[in-house]
C-alpha cells in the first residue's frame, strides 16, 4: 500500500469544471451542481475571484459560466491554463 499523499490542485478542478460548464450537452441542473461544488472548493481555499456569464444572462443559460480564481495564491491556476493551451485542450 502506497503512503503517497493524495491531493488535487485547485487549478485542475477549476479547469475541468469550467470545461464542463461550457459543455452544451449538459443540462442547467447538472451545471448547477458543478457550480456549487466549484464555488465551495474555491471559497474554502481562498481562491474565489468570481465568474462571468459566457453569454447574455437568461434563466435558461444561468449556469453557462466561466469561473476565475485568485492569482495571489500561487501559480497553480496559471499552470493548468498554460498546460491546457500547450496540450491543445483539457486533459
Amino acid at each position: 500500500m502506497s503512503n503517497q499523499q493524495k491531493t488535487i490542485k485547485v487549478g485542475d478542478v477549476l479547469e475541468r469544471a469550467n470545461h464542463l460548464l461550457g459543455n452544451e450537452h449538459l443540462s442547467q441542473e447538472q451545471k448547477d451542481g458543478i457550480a456549487i461544488l466549484l464555488e465551495g472548493v474555491l471559497h474554502s481555499t481562498n481562491n474565489y475571484e468570481g465568474f462571468r456569464y459566457k453569454e447574455e444572462y437568461s434563466k435558461e443559460t444561468e449556469f453557462n459560466r466561466h469561473y476565475s480564481a485568485s492569482k495571489k495564491n500561487g501559480p497553480d491556476v496559471q499552470y493548468f491554463d498554460a498546460v491546457r493551451h500547450n496540450q491543445g485542450g483539457i486533459r
